[in-house]
């Protein structure tokens, strides 16, 4: 099956990638897959060489660029977004990756050809050596995105999203059909799995770009993990929950020292 996955690192990650890749090289099912890691430029040639060997991961360069925004809206961006909810700001970096992880990484010329991608982040750790293939079973079960968990963003970040999105899908001749109730509710994309063409298809791509047009990425931090959520349920993807042993952030240090 054509499928890979995926990391984005940057030089503070070098640590937590390295932990990450030891449990991923344990799981059985997931070693015929290749690993594809985006990196910006400050990331060192000596790490890579040795990630390389070791691991057999495909490193590739990005740039993150700022759209050319109208000054209406560049200059609500704040170098740094703060929340009630978190003592560190989110940086111009964090959004940036936001901003990949929505949509830009559908771009990719290093994906082409790509059924599925798994998306892992540096800080998070599959525990389960014994992992069953998960891109089988998306295949087996006809499954367009696989996730870990559901859980829940601050109203801060998510200002403007919904109606922005729903502006977005009337436009297209939908109705909208996401319930209030749902607002803020995210999927956990440190761990995700995406099948290609759907989150390449005119639809997402569309909804997308109404979002990166807006500038609310950069503005009120929307992340990846409010697009996906909303987009499922929106237009009835279906999904499929991986259940195993699994652990992301400060917190699994815990479980992975």
């Amino acid at each position: 099956m054509k499928a890979c996955i995926v990391y984005l690192v940057d030089s503070g990650d070098i640590t937590n990638f390295r932990r990450s890749l030891d449990h991923l090289s344990k799981c059985e099912s997931l070693k015929p897959y290749p690993i594809i890691a985006f990196h910006e430029h400050d990331l060192p040639e000596s790490f890579r060489e040795e990630i390389a060997d070791k691991y057999g991961v495909q490193f590739s360069i990005i740039d993150f660029v700022m759209p050319d925004y109208p000054d209406d809206i560049a200059s609500k961006i704040p170098k740094d977004f703060y929340t009630p909810v978190c003592p560190y700001p989110f940086s111009m970096g964090y959004r940036h990756m936001c901003r990949f992880f929505s949509g830009e990484i559908f771009h990719r010329w290093e994906l082409v050809g790509y059924k599925y991608v798994l998306r892992i982040d540096t800080d998070s750790y599959i525990l389960d050596p014994n992992i069953k293939d998960p891109f089988q079973a998306m295949e087996e079960s006809g499954s367009v995105y696989g996730y870990n968990n559901i859980s829940g963003d601050d109203p801060t970040c998510y200002q403007g999203f919904y109606s922005t999105v729903r502006s977005a899908v009337e436009g297209m001749g939908f109705n909208w059909k996401f319930q209030s109730h749902e607002e803020g509710h995210v999927f956990y994309t440190n761990w995700e799995i995406m099948r290609m063409d759907m989150f390449k298809s005119e639809l997402y791509s569309k909804v997308y770009e109404a979002i990166d047009r807006s500038g609310g990425i950069f503005i009120h931090r929307w992340g990846d993990h409010l697009l996906r959520y909303v987009f499922c349920e929106q237009f009835g993807v279906k999904t499929l929950r991986f259940k195993f042993n699994y652990a992301h952030g400060e917190d699994a240090w815990t479980y992975t020292s």
